[in-house]
């Protein structure tokens, strides 16, 4: 149901903070006040950096503590004009998208929780463009449960807004970061993500922009697909109607790469490459074309047979080498959706099981890269890690994990196995 008021809204009146959260920003205040007078004789750069650093650690204890919107306003940033007078209580930031901000709201008829994407109608119109085309295919999509689901979509004079399921378990880019993924798992998070992006192309569509940061998982470990700002529309014989290199620069396919400068079009299977290259991720904890320069990482994908290696450890099995290359290989011979269920590392999934949701990650025991505790379900609430930059960014952010150095030319050596 769409929902639209001229009117301007009004945000809420701040609450009074409790004492225990003034304390926490007082004492953070203090940290910020000695770290600029530490730092006055190295000059703005410096100073500018700390700002920063403690503005990230107030909005740290906001999302910890769900403290109010007057909390928010303390941090001088521009914050988004929630639906309040929609019937939906904001609760807190749960993420930020290339294009917009995601919260966690809370209806307030119901009791049910939902995330709204926002998007400010003064963008830039590639930012208005993808919030047309998400709501479109948000709309099109009969109920899957691979796919996230779209609510309702709301307006007010300042934004637009998709209301979306809520998924509390925070994104597959979190758990990579975060923990290492046995092989076990990596088999029933990857046949997960299958059946979501089968999802996806059976309703006609490309995704386009197949990375972890799009894969959410609920409460119970259930891995489902979402931002579809992406999407392009499918012609009958599988093609995209539309040849722009698009999506995220460590997971696009070379004949994406490809298609602009030939004047051709690509087809579905470029998802099924980007699959290939985060099951790389969740197995090995990095991509296996990452460089930290955009051109370079292009050059490399287009030239994947020279650089392609597989690192040292941790050990996988040789089905899963061989799932893996099956899917970052040249398009023509790349495994479609049917010699994927049948691939022999896919040989203990209980296909028609997961596709009712009855096989889930409840076993979920991973190893912590950061030294926090395992993961169990059901999953507690997390915040998704802060969204890499789309197609085309300015840089590819840092990684807690560091792949190992590409060589500047030249093949990779020999491997010892596989």
């Amino acid at each position: 149901m769409d929902s639209a008021n001229g009117d301007s809204s009004t945000p809420p009146t701040p609450s009074t903070p409790t004492g225990e959260h003034k304390s926490t920003l007082m004492a953070l205040h203090s940290q910020y006040s000695s770290l600029l007078s530490n730092n006055l004789t190295a000059g703005l750069k410096s100073s500018e950096h700390n700002r920063k650093q403690w503005r990230a650690a107030i909005k740290h204890a906001i999302s910890m503590n769900n403290v109010t919107n007057a909390f928010e306003n303390l941090l001088g940033g521009s914050y988004t004009k929630l639906v309040t007078k929609f019937g939906y209580v904001f609760e807190r930031e749960i993420g930020q998208g290339a294009f917009g901000k995601v919260y966690r709201v809370k209806n307030q008829n119901s009791g049910e929780h939902f995330a709204v994407k926002s998007f400010e109608k003064d963008s830039l119109p590639m930012v208005l463009e993808q919030f047309e085309i998400e709501k479109r295919v948000l709309k099109a999509l009969p109920p899957e449960f691979r796919l996230v689901t779209l609510h309702e979509t709301l307006e007010d004079d300042q934004y637009n807004y998709l209301v979306l399921e809520y998924c509390s378990g925070g994104d597959l880019y979190s758990i990579i970061e975060q923990h290492e993924i046995p092989e076990d798992t990596v088999r029933i998070l990857a046949a997960e993500a299958v059946l979501a992006i089968q999802s996806i192309h059976r309703n006609g569509f490309c995704h386009r922009d197949i990375k972890p940061d799009n894969f959410i998982l609920d409460e119970t470990g259930q891995l489902k697909l979402c931002d579809f700002g992406f999407c392009a529309p499918l012609r009958e014989d599988g093609k995209v109607d539309n040849n722009m290199s698009v999506g995220t620069p460590e997971y696009i396919a070379p004949e994406v790469l490809l298609a602009s400068e030939k004047n051709a079009l690509y087809t579905r299977e470029c998802d099924w490459w980007s699959l290939g290259i985060v099951i790389f991720e969740m197995v090995f904890g990095y991509t296996p074309f990452q460089t930290p320069n955009l051109l370079r990482t292009y050059t490399i994908i287009k030239d994947f047979k020279t650089y392609f290696r597989w690192p040292d450890s941790p050990d996988i099995s040789q089905e899963a080498k061989d799932f893996i290359k099956g899917l970052i290989c040249d398009v023509d011979v790349r495994l479609s959706y049917e010699q994927i269920r049948g691939h022999p590392f896919m040989k203990s999934i209980d296909w028609s099981s997961l596709e009712r949701g009855g096989e889930t990650t409840r076993s979920l025991d991973l190893q912590s890269r950061t030294g926090g505790k395992p993961i169990t379900p059901p999953i507690a609430e997390v915040v998704s890690s802060p969204a890499r930059p789309k197609f085309p960014p300015v840089a590819l952010p840092p990684h807690l994990r560091k792949p190992p150095p590409l060589p500047t030319s030249g093949p990779p050596p020999p491997e010892s196995s596989s």
